[in-house]
């Protein structure tokens, strides 16, 4: 089934909610679950994409295209509630897990019903982690210089062998000998196997924690 979402202008949870152009129904953002409408309980087909910055997604994709803001849009009206490390949703709500921070953000990972938050260093350098869900053997990249994220599968030849960072910031694994960009996941070996994204969602704890309270965190629980 092929709809076309647009933004509702509501909010469910304190996040977006979409609806369908086709019949109005109501799409949580964050699960992908429609929650009122004729499609109510339907849940969309997620798509791995990742924010960076312009800078490096040139970098990475020279000949990629870029959507520019129409006439009279305008920057994030959130600027304010982005820099307030106390304010817990649009409305106010209360960290109901304190293992971590409110507003620490994660990657959230979802597999059938395995559900993994990973934290973010903000401070410290780029670190690639390998972590386990629903029996999927994934790597995590993170860069707090440009704020990428990046997840991707595990190629099969590499799966019983952890893999790490090189100096050129390359991903490596001495096992099979590969070598990948980690924002594209391209191999730096002639003929060698390019890396498949895996989706995932950047939030904050507290939202993560809302919407799948089941969830695992990564290192430490």
């Amino acid at each position: 089934m092929e709809i076309q979402l647009q933004a509702s202008g509501s909010l469910w949870r304190d996040a977006l909610v979409m609806h369908d152009l086709q019949t109005g129904t109501l799409f949580s953002q964050v699960s992908g679950i429609a929650i009122k409408g004729p499609h109510s309980g339907y849940e969309l087909e997620r798509f791995p994409s990742f924010i960076t910055t312009y800078a490096e997604y040139v970098r990475n994709y020279p000949n990629g295209k870029i959507l520019k803001k129409g006439p009279g849009e305008r920057n994030t009206p959130y600027e304010s509630y982005y820099r307030d490390s106390q304010r817990l949703g649009i409305f106010g709500r209360q960290n109901q897990d304190p293992r971590l921070e409110g507003k620490s953000r994660v990657i959230g990972l979802r597999s059938g019903t395995d559900e993994l938050a990973v934290p973010l260093d903000e401070s410290g350098q780029s670190e690639l982690r390998t972590e386990i869900i629903d029996g999927q053997r994934l790597w995590t990249y993170w860069n707090p210089a440009t704020e990428t994220a990046r997840v991707w599968q595990t190629p099969r030849s590499c799966e019983d062998d952890e893999a790490s960072l090189d100096s050129a910031g390359m991903i490596v694994n001495a096992r099979c000998g590969g070598a990948w960009n980690p924002v594209t996941g391209i191999s730096r070996r002639s003929g060698g196997e390019n890396l498949t994204p895996y989706p995932f969602l950047i939030s904050y704890w507290f939202a993560w924690k809302t919407f799948f309270p089941l969830t695992r965190i990564a290192f430490g629980e």
